[in-house]
């Protein structure tokens, strides 16, 4: 979510609707964050993962066909690292969610 403030305050502030969507990005992340630290529920985990996922998806939209009427052209090194942690959050939340499922199913 901080990684997307930052990229929504040096580079899409100005792009219509992509702005808005990074500021709910941005709290979406702090939500979910806040919930997954106060519920430790595995719906909250999947929540989680769906914001990742999804974030993924318009990335890859955003870097192919285009979404919203915007096609990134350029790709910085930044985004390619946002891509990556992003990737490695989704892998992460996947195991978390089935680790609690397991968890969960034994007590």
């Amino acid at each position: 979510g901080l990684i997307h403030l930052h990229l929504w305050d040096i580079a899409y502030r100005h792009v219509k609707t992509l702005d808005q969507l990074f500021l709910v990005q941005v709290a979406a992340c702090l939500v979910l964050a806040i919930a997954l630290l106060a519920t430790r529920h595995v719906l909250v985990v999947a929540a989680a993962w769906l914001l990742m996922a999804g974030t993924i998806v318009g990335f890859l939209l955003a870097r192919s066909v285009g979404i919203f009427g915007f096609k990134l052209t350029f790709t910085s090194g930044l985004a390619n690292t946002v891509l990556i942690v992003e990737i490695a959050g989704v892998i992460m939340l996947a195991i978390t969610g089935l680790v609690m499922r397991r968890v969960d199913s034994r007590a």
